[in-house]
């Protein structure tokens, strides 16, 4: 069976995330939007009142891109990311999120500046809860 995982997220997924995703969700294919619509994922206007109209041309190419059972990894704005969390339950996908674990280091130098670097590692992906 051809499980994929199809990508509602703005980045690149790291190739950490590539295996670990191959290894605990199982899956043999992943599929990133295509460039037009990763355009308007990643730039969901915040003056519009309600998201179903916009959200429109994403949907249908996942109605066409994907199949029960598929996963379905969706972070994005707060509004889309709940939209397409409900449709992914609604059409039997799986929707999932990335996690990380975050590293703070904090130096205070020798002319009293404090640098701080913050490091973020993929931990696993998790589902949602319906």
């Amino acid at each position: 069976m051809n499980k994929k995982l199809i990508l509602l997220f703005s980045h690149t997924l790291s190739p950490y995330q590539v295996t670990d995703a191959r290894l605990n969700l199982s899956v043999n294919e992943i599929v990133p939007l295509p460039g037009n619509l990763l355009k308007k994922w990643s730039n969901v206007p915040p003056e519009i009142e309600s998201l179903a109209g916009y959200l429109n041309d994403i949907r249908l190419w996942l109605e066409k891109n994907s199949a029960p059972g598929d996963c379905l990894l969706v972070q994005g704005d707060f509004g889309a990311t709940c939209y397409f969390v409900q449709w992914a339950f609604k059409n039997q996908l799986i929707p999932v999120y990335a996690t990380t674990k975050r590293i703070h280091d904090e130096k205070v130098l020798k002319n009293g500046t404090v640098e701080i670097q913050k490091s973020f590692r993929h931990k696993m992906f998790r589902k949602y809860d319906n």
